[in-house]
């Protein structure tokens, strides 16, 4: 008897996992079949990204006139390799390469407490392996090179909304945005922790990050012109 329950167990945990793969996969469809008639009707063109690599997945969104790119990344979880919409890595950028940094990178990002502000300066300045950790932790999607010579800057920005980090020479990249409605704007895109919107200006350009996949077109419309909002302020007299 205990083996027959084991089994009809297994066979309702399989039957079970099966179903719920499906799903997911069916929810995948319908949101790019969503982002496709969205982009149709707005003249933009879609297309994949990293196809067949593995568990690394993506679509993106151009508009050529402008030139921007927004790009929607998985990394799914598991050795399936579904492309699930809740599951596995997953995050939105936008991108503008016309402000795009010589070297080096900068990066505005929440806002943190004062004490953790003055720790984050510490592991910075004193500890690669804690940096490394701590620049994980606070956003995602930097050259690991460059990231490490990330230092806090202090006198930009009120530390009570935004956090900026910058290399050496690169510490007035969003001198613009002092000030500006921009980034109240960006608060719209804040999530649990973790899921707080970015922007980074590195060598390929300016990006505007959330840690996950924008679903609504609501969303990822007000997410477009978040984008440009920023790019247009930035390149009104650009910096860096």
């Amino acid at each position: 008897m205990e083996n027959l329950a084991f089994i009809l167990f297994f066979i309702v945990v399989a039957a079970l996992g099966r179903y719920l793969l499906s799903k997911a996969r069916q929810k995948g469809e319908e949101w790019h079949a969503d982002l496709q008639a969205l982009c149709m009707r707005r003249g933009w063109y879609l297309s994949d990204v990293d196809p067949g690599r593995g568990p690394r997945s993506g679509t993106a969104i151009t508009a050529p006139p402008e030139n921007w790119r927004m790009s929607f990344h998985r990394i799914s979880s598991g050795a399936t390799g579904t492309s699930s919409m809740d599951s596995g890595s997953r995050w939105t950028v936008w991108l503008d390469p016309n402000l795009a940094l010589s070297q080096g990178v900068a990066v505005l990002g929440p806002a943190i407490p004062d004490k953790t502000r003055e720790k984050t300066r510490q592991m910075l300045e004193n500890s690669r392996l804690l940096s490394r950790v701590m620049l994980d932790a606070f956003v995602k999607g930097l050259n690991r090179k460059e990231s490490l010579a990330l230092r806090v800057v202090d006198g930009r920005f009120d530390s009570s909304h935004a956090t900026l980090l910058a290399t050496p020479g690169n510490e007035h990249a969003f001198d613009r945005l002092v000030g500006s409605d921009c980034l109240d704007a960006l608060a719209q895109f804040e999530g649990r922790i973790g899921d707080r919107p970015s922007l980074i200006r590195d060598s390929a350009g300016l990006q505007f990050r959330v840690e996950r996949t924008l679903k609504k077109e609501e969303e990822i419309l007000s997410f477009v012109e978040v984008g440009r909002a920023v790019s247009k302020e930035l390149n009104s007299g650009s910096v860096g």
